[in-house]
């Protein structure tokens, strides 16, 4: 079994792949950008994971000096403040994972240069069982909530549409189990790839993480033709397990919420 990965960079990438980075490419004053976006447990960490291997590689992670200000370390600080401190990394190649800012995404496509988006997502079953195991204090109805009570202090129902809380609500009940909810915060979060007509932007690539997992050489190759980097150069076998695909659900899912999900799902499969 492959090492679970639980955090976007080493201890070597926060501390010493910069000092290195301040010297080597000195003179570089204009890096490129990769912003990993979607609903959290869909594989993020690990693609970040991956692309902070390289050498010219800078990764900011969900908890970094971009979002210094928030009190819990994890929204993001203003963009003018987060485009100033971007300014100052001396790696041709930064990559950062504000996943609370992904109702936010065309405002950094907006302000940010240089940048190509990846939004990543995964079976909505793995990904409500992985946040429940993760999470279980805050996920399923910890994070449907806010949304539920359209809570614009919190990054889970921020700039989501009316249309989509009414969506939810209309099958809401206290009935629905925490797996029910964990699985319609996927729906919301997953959603907002659409509505924000994301699937139109030509600098946002849509991946899937099955598809990942089980041909990663396709996806960085692609990706590496988009940015100009050699990325291939990985050995993706060590890092990628389909241990973590369909894992079995110990209830069923709402059917009202599983026809949500599953159309959402097919809609996103036909987009990638």
């Amino acid at each position: 079994m492959k090492n679970k990965v639980t955090d976007s960079t080493t201890k070597i990438s926060k501390y010493i792949k910069p000092l290195y980075q301040q010297i080597r490419y000195a003179n570089n004053t204009s890096s490129k950008i990769v912003a990993i976006l979607g609903c959290q447990r869909s594989g993020t960490t690990l693609l970040s994971r991956v692309l902070d291997s390289f050498s010219y590689t800078r990764t900011f992670g969900e908890f970094s000096p971009l979002s210094s200000s928030c009190p819990n370390n994890i929204r993001l600080n203003s963009l003018s403040d987060v485009k100033e401190t971007l300014a100052r990394v001396k790696a041709p190649l930064i990559v950062m994972k504000p996943l609370v800012e992904s109702q936010n995404a065309n405002k950094l496509l907006d302000t940010l240069e240089n940048v190509t988006v990846i939004w990543i997502y995964r079976n909505y079953i793995d990904v409500a069982l992985s946040d429940l195991q993760k999470f279980p204090s805050t996920s399923g109805r910890g994070n449907l909530k806010p949304i539920l009570d359209c809570d614009e202090n919190n990054w889970r129902s921020q700039n989501v549409p009316k249309e989509l809380v009414e969506k939810v609500k209309a099958i809401y009940s206290e009935e629905l189990t925490e797996l029910d909810c964990a699985c319609l915060f996927w729906y919301v979060r997953n959603s907002l790839f659409f509505y924000q007509g994301l699937d139109k932007h030509p600098k946002v690539l849509l991946w899937k993480y099955e598809d990942l997992v089980h041909n990663p050489e396709y996806h960085f190759t692609n990706l590496s033709s988009i940015l100009g980097f050699e990325l291939t150069q990985y050995a993706f076998s060590n890092a990628f397990s389909s241990e973590s695909i369909r894992k079995e659900s110990p209830k069923e899912v709402h059917s009202a919420v599983k026809a949500l999900c599953e159309d959402l799902l097919v809609k996103l499969d036909r987009y990638k």
